[in-house]
């Protein structure tokens, strides 16, 4: 009689391997449960660093960008100050220059009005003393050469004329005044401080023209000889 497994088992392998199974998936659905519930370092941690990078990045531009704006500032401010110091310089090297021309001005002013008061007082010539505004003081031969007369003299003044020269004539002993047309042997320009002259004429010695024997006066020239 041979043996026979009773039908009654079947179902129950078939129950056991149906628990294993849930108990399989029992295990992976929890251990599923169990990574989704764990932090992912490996993700957050670079995000994290990443963060913080562009956040630092951002900050470093924007001090740098500040200092580059306060550098900015400092230069134009330093600019400014310069042009200020320049513009000062030029202006005090003008009040200087402006002063010490105005000093100047005011000694040659100075130096005139005492220049002035050396001058010589102007005279005018009338009849009544035509005769004596310059006195003759000495008429002699140079000595250096013998044929030229030397004569000198003083002036109270300066006769008002064309001019400040004066003039020397040559006359006959007989004459008393200029004839008409006549050439001065010589012309003298008056310095307005020395009340002096001095005239040097040729002698014409041996000669139809000559002055040995001739008389000398002296006159300035107004409208006419005085």
């Amino acid at each position: 009689m041979t043996d026979k497994k009773p039908l009654s088992q079947k179902p129950k392998k078939k129950k056991v391997i149906k628990k294993k199974r849930n108990r399989i998936q029992r295990f992976f659905r929890s251990l599923k449960k169990e990574r989704q519930g764990k932090t992912n370092w490996k993700v957050i941690v670079p995000l994290v660093l990443l963060a913080i990078i562009v956040a630092g990045g951002g900050i470093t531009f924007g001090v740098l960008s500040h200092q580059r704006k306060v550098r900015k500032q400092e230069a134009a401010a330093m600019m400014q100050e310069a042009r200020a110091l320049r513009l000062q310089k030029e202006r005090t090297q003008k009040e200087r220059y402006l002063q010490t021309v105005n000093e100047r001005i005011q000694t040659a002013d100075k130096l005139q009005e005492a220049w002035e008061d050396l001058w010589l007082e102007e005279i005018e010539l009338t009849a009544e003393n035509q005769d004596t505004f310059a006195m003759i003081e000495s008429c002699l031969i140079s000595a250096e050469d013998p044929s030229v007369v030397e004569i000198k003299g003083t002036l109270p003044g300066i006769p008002k004329g064309d001019s400040d020269d004066i003039y020397i004539f040559p006359l006959n002993t007989y004459e008393t005044s200029i004839p008409d047309g006549a050439e001065p042997a010589d012309t003298f320009r008056i310095e307005k401080t020395k009340a002096t002259f001095t005239f040097h004429a040729n002698l014409n010695n041996r000669q139809a023209n000559s002055r040995m024997f001739k008389k000398f006066v002296v006159a300035a020239k107004a409208s006419a000889w005085q």
